[in-house]
């Protein structure tokens, strides 16, 4: 059991208050460099700190000690203790990088193990026998095919046919093929995941290693192990039916004699069905039947195998899959999601470049709660870059937790900073940023709401038949499937955005794993631990006879039944003349969003009405009228002993982040209860105004941008009301701070060296170059692995004598003489204008892996600064600093430094000779006062977030609308006021020459094409923006 203090009859308020590790969020801890006892000791209490719960131990790009080794899991057992020593939940992940499976290529040294996926080509490949293709990985043949397509590109005939045997119409040939070996799987392949010798060995090799190392702590100390992105060979299609391209789909040794086990007949015979559609329309079974087989094989191998290894060994097994948000990327990647999720504990999802998925949340929280699951998982905030906020923290977490995530895997938290590391996804959520002391700020606030989301059981009432089965028959060439394939991935999109927004919850209905979840019916519908009211079929083409047997019971027994569009046309993707006989007692309505949210209004138990507010979705600007039901918001409802728990939160980013303005909304819940505000963000608990009238509680309330609220609701009787009138007191004088203001830095300022002339191994120095650049250009010369955290790992490739220097020249301009410091990740001779500098390391900047040493005098003019460096395999240019107590003028690409300037304006501080700088900012002020009350506001800034400090000492964050705090009970005199912008790392090391758009910081950000870059930086905006403004007000 994750949640133990979950046991007890009633929340206790100062668990509420102060939650223990549980509940809090446990970032991803990415293992990326050589690995040393004490430095991993140390970041465990900067997670302390960080308010965090504890810890996934995952190796990423830059590992250099070797995974698996003793050395490693020694380092495993060390992090175990120190995070029980200290109430922390150290957790496993099960793999080197990602995906799942091939234990960082120990597993697929065997070929047999390998990925395979069957390749349809009209080329004649080099072939053996089946026996020797399975032992060493090598293509064999399965058959050979006479293809004819009709106009349309439809199958009008095809038949196989013997080698030398001549085709009346295009010849193709079905080949088994091994994946091909690649750097990322360290020189090997990925895993096949249909095959259950291979994963079993998987686990031998990864799981069995975990054991017998820390095994002692599986479900004590150490509760979870995580499984991230395994997948399938990616299902592909031809992109048009006379195409003549290689088409790849996914295979695995023994698939013909397990499919022939399960459907009875031969696949092969009917294997162009699966790339091509049957004439007039006509439905391949054989298509269908693939899908589910390739689905089945998949769940049975990999998710159900390791399980049962996870439960037997008292570990709960976690982690997500790989594609979940819509029916063409579970095809494409999975087969179906829902099915994958039987073999988890705890079921997750990946939640990428702030995304809002309502679809791949929703699925996963269906799966946890029909099978009893504790909560759900998600690893999120990655890709979102440096710039990413509280905000944006806070947001993604909130619509998440509606949707019942209860365990936040944070993505990224970094050991080290070094080499590839940095590009590898950022945020740093860990002490890289500037703003990790103060992370708390977030991490009470999510702690808090899962006190209260984890415990009790979900109360939904409906359910919804999951349409991917559908979305298989249409698995064909694109020009000819592609548009009904869009279209049914738009009706699963509107299906889910129709209710949910709407405030009608539901689960999703698997269908392969009702049969087995079914239990009783009545005029409830019992899926494993849930009991629907309400079944609605979402526009269906085919519907499994088990299903319709289920419905057509549970309708007889007086439960609601919807058809949402057609009635499906197909039994098990087989023409059925008698469906219609399965829905005579069925609902039947068009599939439009308020004919279904009609039909389900007796199960709707909250209905959230409000005054317009605009939201930014899909590029467009929606708002909901005055009066009409919101279209912003989502929520979470659970059952505890009487008492339900009601969480509500914003499901659609707005269009400006700076909006004050507040949304008032209505909340009609059915039933007689008595609402407490439970405050996650101070850990109050607190009485609110709310009317019991016919059976109706009614809730009014001023929303903000980020807000989103948590309730508890106990039985109360019809008639009863509460009112409370909040007092404000009189603002005796409003404080606008439009002068410069004093300032100071909490890290020196910074000149970013990251375009240079350079020379190897003393040979003429070459043009400048920025330098990604010019260490992609040196590798590929050198033959030497790409340093973009996509090759093989440090760890696997074999120690080597460094063969090869490059020296660095970078030239910047001074109007002053002054000291500084360079900062640095290797180097073996510095030298500034023709003066070498010492070596010896006087501290670090940012990360512990970039090392400080003192450099000579900087003089006016121009300076030359010469730096030599190993380069090799393992060790590539990187980007380095000159930092000090100096304000930078950037004009173009030359850098000059200048006198610091000792008063700032608010604004962007690029402007104002930081535009390197990524640290904390510290405006200071003064003001005189009576004795009273302030309202400090500040609306408009860059950076994670602005701390307001009082004659030094903190009154509180500033992170999300309405962008206010109160500090209570100042005295009369003269005060200091401070504002502390929390700053980020993006204009120090962020992809600052890529010029594209995109929402994918990953390392190939830094890598732009040719016409993405550009010499110049493409800074980003950093600072308090505008001034502050402080309300006197009497008390």
């Amino acid at each position: 059991m994750l949640y133990k203090k979950n046991t007890s009859k009633k929340l206790d308020p100062e668990l509420f208050k102060n939650p223990t590790s549980e509940y809090r969020g446990k970032p991803f801890w990415a293992w990326n460099g050589v690995l040393h006892k004490d430095k991993l000791l140390e970041q465990i209490e900067y997670f302390k700190e960080m308010g965090l719960g504890g810890f996934y131990m995952h190796t990423r790009a830059g590992m250099a000690t070797e995974y698996l080794s003793d050395e490693f899991m020694g380092l495993i057992k060390s992090c175990a203790e120190k995070a029980k020593e200290e109430e922390m939940l150290p957790c496993l992940y099960d793999e080197d990088r990602w995906p799942s499976g091939a234990a960082g290529g120990f597993v697929t040294k065997n070929p047999e193990y390998r990925q395979k996926c069957l390749l349809f080509s009209v080329n004649k490949l080099e072939t053996i026998s089946k026996e020797q293709g399975v032992k060493e990985g090598k293509p064999y043949l399965i058959a050979s095919f006479d293809i004819v397509l009709n106009k349309k590109g439809e199958l009008k005939s095809y038949k196989i046919i013997n080698d030398g045997e001549k085709a009346s119409g295009t010849l193709w040939h079905a080949y088994v093929v091994t994946a091909e070996e690649n750097g990322w799987y360290n020189g090997q392949t990925y895993v096949d995941t249909m095959s259950k010798e291979a994963i079993a060995e998987f686990i031998r090799i990864t799981h069995e290693r975990y054991f017998e190392t820390v095994g002692d702590e599986f479900g004590k100390s150490i509760p979870t192990i995580f499984t991230d992105e395994p997948q399938i060979f990616m299902m592909e299609t031809l992109k048009f039916a006379e195409d003549k391209s290689e088409v790849r789909v996914p295979w695995t040794t023994d698939f013909p004699e397990t499919f022939k086990e399960t459907y009875g007949f031969d696949l092969t015979e009917k294997l162009p069905e699966i790339f091509w559609d049957k004439q007039n329309g006509e439905i391949s079974f054989a298509r269908y039947a693939y899908h589910d087989h390739t689905c089945e094989r998949f769940a049975e191998a990999f998710f159900d195998q390791c399980g049962k290894w996870c439960k037997e060994h008292n570990i709960v097994l976690t982690g997500h899959v790989m594609e979940e948000p819509n029916l063409f990327s579970q095809t494409h990647a999975l087969g179906e999601a829902m099915r994958t999720y039987r073999g988890f504990e705890l079921p997750g999802i990946d939640m990428l470049c702030n995304s809002v998925e309502l679809s791949t949340a929703k699925q996963a929280q269906s799966a946890s709660h029909q099978y009893g699951r504790e909560g759900v998982l998600s690893e999120l905030y990655g890709v979102t870059n440096w710039t990413f906020d509280f905000r944006g923290h806070k947001f993604q977490g909130d619509w998440q937790a509606a949707l019942g995530v209860t365990e936040r895997v944070h993505h990224l938290s970094w050991y080290s900073m070094k080499g590839s590391a940095k590009r590898d996804y950022p945020a740093s959520i860990s002490y890289q940023s500037p703003w990790y002391k103060n992370y708390s700020y977030v991490e009470d606030h999510f702690a808090r709401i899962n006190t209260a989301l984890t415990r009790g059981v979900p109360d939904v009432n409906v359910a919804v038949i999951h349409p991917i089965e559908s979305y298989w028959l249409h698995w064909g060439p694109s020009e000819n499937t592609s548009g009904i394939r869009r279209e049914k991935d738009i009706n699963f999109k509107n299906i889910i955005e129709w209710l949910l927004l709407s405030t009608i919850d539901f689960d999703f209905i698997c269908e392969s794993t009702l049969p087995g979840l079914c239990g009783e019916i009545s005029d409830n519908l019992e899926v494993g631990k849930m009991k629907y009211k309400a079944v609605v079929v979402p526009n269906l083409e085919t519907i499994r006879k088990s299903t319709l047997e289920i419905l057509k019971k549970f309708a007889e027994k007086g439960g609601k039944v919807i058809v949402a569009g057609d009635i499906p046309k197909y039994i098990d993707a087989k023409p059925a003349s008698n469906i219609e006989e399965y829905f005579e007692k069925a609902v039947k309505i068009p599939y439009e969003s308020e004919k279904l949210l009609s039909a389900l209004e007796d199960e709707r138990f909250i209905e959230i009405r409000s005054t317009r507010i605009d939201v930014s979705h899909d590029d467009k600007v929606e708002g909901a009228e005055d009066g009409g039901r919101s279209i912003n918001l989502i929520y979470n409802l659970r059952e505890d002993n009487g008492v339900k728990w009601l969480f509500i939160a914003h499901a659609k980013k707005f269009a400006f982040t700076e909006y004050e303005k507040k949304q008032k909304i209505f909340i009609k819940i059915k039933g007689c209860w008595t609402p407490k505000l439970y405050d996650t963000m101070t850990g109050e608990i607190h009485t609110v105004p709310y009317t019991v009238k016919d059976g109706v509680t009614q809730i009014d309330y001023d929303l903000y941008l980020h807000d989103s609220l948590l309730f508890s609701l106990e039985p109360s009787a019809d008639g009863t009301a509460l009112a409370k009138k909040v007092s404000e007191g009189k603002v005796a004088e409003t404080v606008n701070i439009l002068n410069k203001v004093n300032y100071r830095r909490e890290e020196p300022n910074v000149i970013l060296l990251d375009e240079a002339e350079y020379s190897i191994d003393g040979r003429e120095f070459m043009p400048l170059d920025e330098i990604m650049r010019l260490d992609e250009s040196l590798r590929k010369t050198l033959g030497y692995p790409l340093a973009n955290g996509v090759d093989v790992q440090p760890w696997a490739i074999p120690a080597e004598k460094i063969e090869h220097y490059v020296t660095l020249r970078f030239k910047f301009n001074s109007e002053i003489e002054t000291s500084a410091q360079y900062a640095f990740e290797e180097a073996v001779e510095v030298i500034l204008n023709n003066e070498a500098a010492d070596l010896t390391e006087t501290g670090w900047f940012i990360d512990k892996d970039v090392k400080t040493i003192n450099l000579p005098k900087i003089r006016k003019g121009e300076n030359i600064l010469e730096v030599k460096m190993p380069f090799s395999k393992r060790i590539g240019i990187e980007p380095s600093f000159i930092i000090g107590d100096f304000d930078i003028a950037l004009n173009g690409t030359e850098k000059t430094i200048k006198e610091k300037s000792s008063e700032i304006s608010f604004g962007n501080i690029t402007d104002s000779g930081m535009p390197f700088y990524g640290g904390n900012i510290i405006y200071e002020t003064e003001i005189s006062t009576p004795s009273c009350d302030l309202e400090v506001s500040c609306k408009y800034f860059r950076g994670n977030a602005v701390e307001v400090l009082l004659d030094g000492v903190s009154c509180g964050i500033i992170a999300i609308s309405p962008y206010k705090l109160t500090v209570n009970s100042v005295g009369e005199g003269t005060h200091k006021i401070e504002f502390k912008l929390f700053g980020n790392r993006n204009n120090t090391y962020g992809a600052l020459h890529n010029i594209g758009c995109s929402d994918w910081y990953g390392p190939d950000y830094w890598y732009p094409d040719e016409d993405d870059f550009i010499y110049e930086y493409k800074l980003s905006e950093m600072g308090i923006m505008s001034s502050p403004t402080i309300k006197i007000i009497e008390n």
